[in-house]
């Protein structure tokens, strides 16, 4: 990924376990964190 200059990210969610959208509060911070990567990486892409 970082050949192609793609960016990543890992967001680890205190004691949540692999399939952390069985809980509510887990699935929330979740997409919070990926919602915030997309938008910074996104628009990016989109004002080039």
């Amino acid at each position: 990924m970082k050949e192609l200059d793609i960016p990543t990210g890992l967001t680890v969610i205190k004691n949540a376990p692999h399939p952390f959208t069985v809980q509510q509060n887990w699935f929330d911070e979740a997409m919070e964190k990926a919602g915030g990567f997309f938008t910074k990486h996104l628009k990016k892409l989109s004002s080039k």
